[in-house]
């Protein structure tokens, strides 16, 4: 009996270092992966977003901000306008979608893309113009996220809807939809804990301490270009009748695989950042409720002083009580 216990104990330590080994290399090349794709948002940042912040902030600050018509002065030109701009896109993104125009629909994804970098860089120009209070910086930062998640589900969804499968497996066509789905998913919890961010900072009045789990992490960032990246391929992919044979079909659904590792870390960095902001806030109530009483005072004199409390409490109602009946009796 113990010799058949050593031997399944014996197997069962084989089969768990064979696990291991063949693991290993999956987990370094994932870390080797997200290592790459973090280093491109870096080189993003640095050969594309700088560039076009120095090159167009000069043109967004010749735009005025403000139009007066009589006495009234109207904002026509603010981040939070080209926001809302450029989530008016899906409209002709879906038109396009629809009546088989892909490539006019992969360039207005990209025109989207584009006018993300826009905003952020207006808002940046009319701070310096205008000073820091011109705008709301949680609104923006939560009306360009937000839009942000609105554009990808639809144009996400409405890529689903004309794509071919006739000529496509079974399997594939399953993943593919399971995949579009775990995005749509993931999209949608995201921007319900932004909403639920966003009108606690409001509501309280504390902006300060929300703006982490609103900001934008680097997850977030490389998430926002894999997914434009790959609806811009993906709608390339829909003007073939086997979508996933050609090569746009092929790299947005990579896009969109790497996608979700990414969109995943991003709901748990935020869902992390409102427990941290949450336990902050119980122990400044608990440090608030522990400096009311001096630490010095002994158990007796806490009680003595309770009892006081309680006995000028009930003097001060009986003394009101008869004020309150000495005045009826007056009238």
């Amino acid at each position: 009996m113990s010799v058949q216990m050593k031997s399944i104990q014996f197997n069962f330590h084989g089969l768990l270092t064979l696990v291991q080994i063949l693991v290993s290399p999956l987990v370094s090349i994932s870390h080797a992966i997200e290592f790459f794709m973090f280093q491109m948002v870096v080189w993003y940042d640095l050969y594309v977003y700088t560039p076009l912040q120095i090159h167009l902030s000069p043109c967004m600050a010749r735009i005025p901000r403000f139009i007066r018509i009589g006495d009234q002065c109207i904002t026509v030109f603010n981040a939070n306008i080209v926001t809302y701009s450029r989530t008016l896109l899906i409209m002709p993104i879906a038109w396009c979608l629809k009546y088989n125009y892909p490539v006019l629909a992969c360039l207005l994804v990209i025109l989207h893309d584009f006018l993300d970098h826009v905003d952020g860089i207006v808002a940046k120009v009319q701070k310096r113009l205008y000073g820091e209070n011109i705008d709301d910086p949680v609104l923006g930062g939560f009306m360009d996220a937000f839009c942000d998640k609105i554009v990808n589900i639809f144009c996400l969804w409405t890529i689903l809807q004309e794509t071919h499968f006739a000529q496509t497996s079974t399997l594939v066509s399953i993943g593919f939809i399971v995949l579009c789905y775990t995005i749509i998913g993931l999209e949608t919890a995201i921007g319900v804990v932004r909403v639920q961010d966003y009108f606690y900072a409001a509501l309280n009045k504390n902006k300060v301490s929300c703006q982490g789990s609103t900001s934008a992490a680097m997850e977030g960032k490389l998430k926002e270009k894999l997914e434009s990246m790959g609806l811009a391929f993906l709608c390339l992919s829909t003007g073939h009748l086997s979508p996933f044979n050609h090569w746009s079909g092929m790299t947005g659904v990579i896009c969109f695989s790497l996608t979700i590792r990414l969109a995943y870390a991003s709901l748990m960095k935020k869902l992390q950042a409102r427990e941290i902001i949450s336990a902050k806030q119980k122990a400044a109530s608990t440090g608030v409720t522990s400096e009311t009483v001096s630490p010095s005072v002994s158990p007796v004199n806490k009680s003595i002083a309770v009892i006081n409390a309680f006995n000028s409490l009930t003097d001060v109602k009986y003394r009101s009580r008869a004020l309150t009946i000495d005045s009826l009796v007056r009238e």
